[in-house]
């Protein structure tokens, strides 16, 4: 069980790095399963519109670092 729950820790991080870094089509096929199902309202449910809108977050955005700590997600923007 607890090497299920690190290989799970480890795939939430490389999906965040891969999305947030500008590849989130490449993120959606390794990563997310038949169905995606999101829960921020500023996104569109679906895989397709959750590739659109860290796509353009990436053009939007392209020097942008993510910074993960345990329990939270946190992207910051250099450009700022």
């Amino acid at each position: 069980m607890l090497n299920d729950i690190e290989k799970n820790k480890q795939n939430a991080i490389a999906f965040y790095r891969t999305t947030y870094l500008g590849d989130p089509a490449k993120a959606v096929e390794l990563y997310v399963g038949a169905e995606y199902i999101q829960h921020n309202p500023l996104v569109g449910g679906g895989k397709q519109p959750f590739i659109d809108y860290f796509t353009a977050m990436a053009e939007q955005y392209p020097s942008k670092e993510i910074e993960l700590v345990p329990g939270m997600c946190c992207w910051r923007c250099t450009e700022y």
